[in-house]
C-alpha cells in the first residue's frame, strides 16, 4: 500500500471515522501536538536517561491526550496525578535553582530545545482553548498544558551541558 492515497487532495482529511476539514481547530489542535511530540523526540536524543524518561513519559500523556481530543482513543483520561507529578517537580527545580528574577540564558543546545518545546506547548495551549469552544474538553487537558509550559521552562533551567 502506498502512503500516496490522493485522498487529502480535496483540502479534506478522513480523520477519526469522519472527513475533516485541513484547516479544522480539531486537525490545528491535533497537529500542534504532533509538531511537540517531534521536537520531544529530538530533545530526547540529546540528553541522558533520567531526562528521557521524564520526556518519554511526556510523550505518552500527550499520545493519549490525542486520542481523547480526536475522540478516536478512549474517552476518559487521568491527567491529575500527572498535573501533580508536574507541580511537585517544578517545585524540586525551583528549590535548586537560581532566582526566577534573571533572563533564561541559553547556549546549551538541549535548554534551547526545551524551550523551543516549551513555546510549541503555549501554542498547543491556544490551539486546544480554540477547539473547547467547539467541543467539550476536560478541563484537565486544559490544566495539563498550562502546567507542561511551566514544566518545561523549568526542565530548560535545570539542564546543564
Amino acid at each position: 500500500m502506498s502512503i500516496i492515497t490522493k485522498k487529502g487532495d480535496d483540502g479534506k482529511s478522513r480523520f477519526g471515522g469522519r472527513i475533516v476539514e485541513k484547516d479544522s481547530e480539531l486537525l490545528e489542535t491535533i497537529g500542534t501536538i504532533d509538531e511537540l511530540l517531534a521536537l520531544l523526540g529530538v530533545a530526547k536524543m540529546k540528553n541522558e536517561a533520567e531526562m528521557r524518561k521524564r520526556i518519554e513519559r511526556i510523550s505518552e500523556e500527550l499520545h493519549q491526550i490525542m486520542g481523547v481530543i480526536s475522540e478516536y482513543g478512549s474517552k476518559e483520561i487521568d491527567l491529575e496525578k500527572e498535573i501533580k507529578y508536574m507541580e511537585t517537580e517544578i517545585k524540586r527545580i525551583e528549590d535548586k535553582e537560581e532566582s526566577l528574577h534573571k533572563f533564561l540564558e541559553t547556549g546549551n543546545r538541549l535548554d534551547e530545545f526545551l524551550n523551543w518545546c516549551r513555546t510549541v506547548v503555549r501554542r498547543c495551549e491556544r490551539r486546544v482553548v480554540s477547539l473547547s469552544k467547539q467541543q467539550k474538553i476536560d478541563e484537565d487537558i486544559l490544566k495539563y498544558f498550562n502546567r507542561l509550559s511551566d514544566y518545561m521552562f523549568m526542565l530548560s533551567r535545570e539542564t546543564k551541558e
